[in-house]
């Protein structure tokens, strides 16, 4: 007797449908259930995997690589960098009529004014790298408050009075003097205020050499003055950025291996961190999982240098990313 091939057909499937259900059963007793699904095959679900990996490489692009940065813009950069992150001046410029603005610790009023209005003329907050050519450079003209403008802030300023022979007039001199050169000095600026004594019989170079012996002795641990290392306050800013957007331990070998590689100088622990790892993993040996000592010590200055640096800005506010 032949046996109907549609019948033989369906209690085939039948008993597929059942090994197939047996083994379901046993992977979720087995737990193995809860393992990882495989990457999906969908286009869609691929492509939000990639827009998620470009936008972690464009966040660290754009807030915490600074190394080709030219020379040139460093201090601009790192100032308006900062002034990013500040909530306080990122809700106030939302604000149409700036209400609330905090000022800025170290710009006089014409500096804030002007401040705010070249800001909002540039995007703020957009990042320094994401601006124009022409909105760099307006914001350069701006954020000069503080450097080396000889005509805002002369290097020297010098009065001649006459001592002990008028009193009133000497009186009327020094309030002068205080008036032009005290009165007027900027308060996040230092400066040196006495008094001196000039003997006319020497010449020009004579007297220079003589200043200049004077300033060496009196500066001689400043190294020409002390001005900020601009690259140095940028990777504070990139390791207080690092450590936001990569908090807890579970994020501190991810960490430590970004500082090492954004940042120009100052962190050797962290590089040997790093490179130490890379041999370990070349020789197929364990690698180490704890941060060490100098590294972690390293990313904690940096991060309370970030701090108050900002703090210059906006005394006792905190940053956005701290």
């Amino acid at each position: 007797m032949r046996s109907d091939p549609k019948r033989t057909a369906k209690r085939g499937r039948k008993k597929s449908n059942l090994f197939s259900a047996t083994v379901a059963a046993r992977k979720r007793v087995a737990g193995e259930a809860e393992t990882p699904a495989p990457v999906s095959s969908n286009p869609g679900s691929q492509s939000s995997h990639k827009k998620r990996a470009i936008s972690l490489a464009d966040w660290l692009e754009t807030e915490c690589d600074f190394r080709n940065l030219a020379t040139e813009e460093t201090e601009w950069c790192c100032k308006y960098e900062h002034l990013r992150e500040s909530k306080g001046f990122r809700e106030g410029l939302a604000n149409p009529k700036c209400e609330a603005l905090p000022v800025v610790a170290c710009a006089d009023w014409m500096d804030n004014a002007r401040l705010v209005f070249a800001l909002k003329k540039a995007g703020y907050p957009v990042p320094w790298k994401k601006l124009s050519a022409e909105s760099r450079a307006n914001l350069t003209q701006v954020l000069c408050w503080n450097s080396k403008d000889q005509e805002r802030h002369p290097v020297l300023m010098a009065q001649e009075f006459a001592l002990a022979h008028d009193p009133l007039e000497e009186e009327r001199l020094l309030e002068q003097w205080r008036e032009t050169a005290y009165y007027t000095a900027a308060l996040d600026r230092n400066y040196l205020f006495g008094v001196f004594r000039l003997d006319e019989t020497y010449n020009e170079s004579e007297a220079v050499k003589a200043f200049a012996a004077w300033f060496k002795e009196r500066y001689a641990q400043t190294k020409g003055g002390g001005a900020p290392d601009w690259r140095a306050k940028l990777n504070d800013l990139a390791v207080m950025r690092l450590r936001k957007r990569f908090p807890g331990k579970r994020n501190l070998i991810r960490r430590v291996l970004h500082v090492a590689e954004l940042t120009t100088a100052g962190f050797a622990g962290c590089r040997a961190f790093r490179d130490d790892r890379q041999k370990a993993r070349r020789e197929k040996r364990e690698v180490e999982q704890r941060m060490s000592k100098a590294a972690s010590e390293e990313m904690s200055r940096a991060r309370g240098d970030a701090l108050k640096f900002f703090q210059t800005f906006f005394p006792r506010k905190i940053p956005l990313n701290y």
